[in-house]
């Protein structure tokens, strides 16, 4: 039995992503080289910066043409004027889709076919995601993310126009003027539904609003990896390149994974909440350790 007011894991998960050595673990899968058909030479392994940047800037996303993709920019918007109408009986499908979005970023975005490098994976991104889709996946089934509609602070949406900015990039850069244009259809064109530095604060923006009565394990490891890529974006957009119009684009990214990823690790008090539905039950939510 917990004391009311105690502080108690909302999972064996939870428990086990709040170790040190976990987030220590994670981040250390950066270091995993990439794979590629063609071997490296011994001056691309000395540069591996180069051999990232290639492999990414030509990923299987780039050379999509069909206009079906464009539906995962549609679903996004729609899913979430479900979710204000409909609350958690939309939670578990949406996070069904955010566990697929996750595994088509691990394909799309980490895996491409060069001349240079045949074809080449990012090792480290592709593990990164197909976890998050794994977390995702299992919260399908767990139905921890309480989406009920509740009064919250004002305060707390301030995530809304950075995760919309990311999510809708309303402005696309004109070769014949040097400047950047405001352009509305991009909602519906910029391939952001299957981009993961743009969906990610999406998610996590979602969750962070309905925080704390969310899966702490999926808040927590979707914003860790968040923080990395987003870290790893500042640093070549701003000091090992001058491209800062995609830094910019990816400041939320950081900054919302950031917020996310310390809101996971405090410890929520519990309080003796009303008595659970047989659904919920059945879900193995303990009623003396539901957070507030």
């Amino acid at each position: 039995m917990t004391a009311k007011g105690a502080w108690v894991p909302q999972s064996r998960p939870d428990r086990l992503t709040r170790r040190w050595w976990f987030v220590l673990v994670f981040v250390l899968l950066n270091l995993i080289p990439p794979i590629t058909t063609k071997p490296l030479s011994p001056e691309q392994w000395a540069n591996l910066g180069e051999v990232y940047e290639h492999l990414l800037g030509r990923a299987l996303l780039s050379s999509l043409t069909s206009r079906w993709w464009a539906a995962f920019d549609i679903l996004p918007i729609v899913l979430v004027i479900l979710l204000v109408f409909l609350g958690r009986r939309i939670s578990r499908l949406l996070s069904a889709y955010a566990a697929l979005t996750y595994v088509l970023f691990a394909v799309l975005q980490s895996i491409s076919v060069t001349d240079r490098y045949g074809v080449g994976i990012v090792t480290c991104n592709v593990l990164w995601f197909l976890i998050v889709a794994g977390l995702w996946g299992w919260e399908a089934f767990a139905g921890l993310n309480d989406f009920a509609p509740r009064p919250r602070s004002l305060w707390k949406y301030w995530v809304v126009p950075l995760a919309l900015f990311a999510f809708w990039i309303p402005f696309v850069y004109s070769a014949k003027t040097g400047g950047f244009h405001f352009t509305p259809l991009l909602f519906m064109k910029n391939h952001s539904g299957l981009a993961f530095c743009l969906m990610t604060p999406a998610y996590l923006a979602m969750l962070t609003l309905y925080y704390p009565r969310v899966n702490f394990v999926v808040l927590r490891v979707t914003a860790l990896t968040g923080t990395i890529i987003g870290f790893w974006n500042m640093l070549v957009c701003f000091v090992f390149t001058s491209n800062w119009f995609t830094g910019v684009v990816h400041i939320p990214l950081l900054v919302i994974s950031i917020y996310a990823l310390v809101l996971s690790f405090v410890k929520v008090r519990t309080q003796e909440p009303p008595e659970l539905t047989g659904k919920e039950a059945a879900h193995g939510q303990d009623k003396e350790t539901r957070p507030v």
